[in-house]
């Protein structure tokens, strides 16, 4: 993260994201942008200066499609499909996917093959891509 860039945080009111969101804005972040629930999360985001969006894809991706220069996905509720369409359409931005929270998510049960898969896939289609899978190693 640069000075200028356009941040976007998908996860951004968990502890990992608030930190995240706190190293944008101090790096000089044009616009940072933190996806959650949680008023009062929520709040504190906001008085750092965050523009704090709806937890999932369809409430937050109509406000920052094809505009972020990172997107550092905490969640990966959909596969990182609308993290990737949040980025610039110039090719130029990054996209950061830290573990694959959401396979543990009820609705979304995935197995770690079928989690792995997507992993893979996210870095060969999408080549501005990285993945960071800290449960791999539990």
């Amino acid at each position: 993260i640069i000075a200028g860039d356009r941040v976007l945080v998908c996860g951004g009111t968990g502890a990992v994201g608030q930190a995240v969101v706190e190293l944008a804005l101090a790096a000089g972040a044009r616009a940072v942008y933190a996806t959650g629930r949680g008023s009062e999360i929520r709040k504190l985001l906001r008085a750092k200066g965050a523009t704090v969006l709806g937890r999932e894809p369809n409430e937050w991706l109509p406000a920052v499609e094809g505009r972020m220069d990172i997107v550092i996905d905490l969640v990966c509720s959909d596969g990182f499909s609308s993290s990737f369409k949040a980025l610039r359409r110039d090719g130029t931005g990054k996209l950061v996917c830290v573990g694959t929270t959401s396979k543990q998510n009820k609705k979304r049960v995935m197995d770690d093959l079928v989690a792995s898969t997507a992993m893979s896939m996210a870095t060969y289609f999408m080549p501005n891509t990285t993945i960071y899978d800290f449960f791999s190693s539990l």
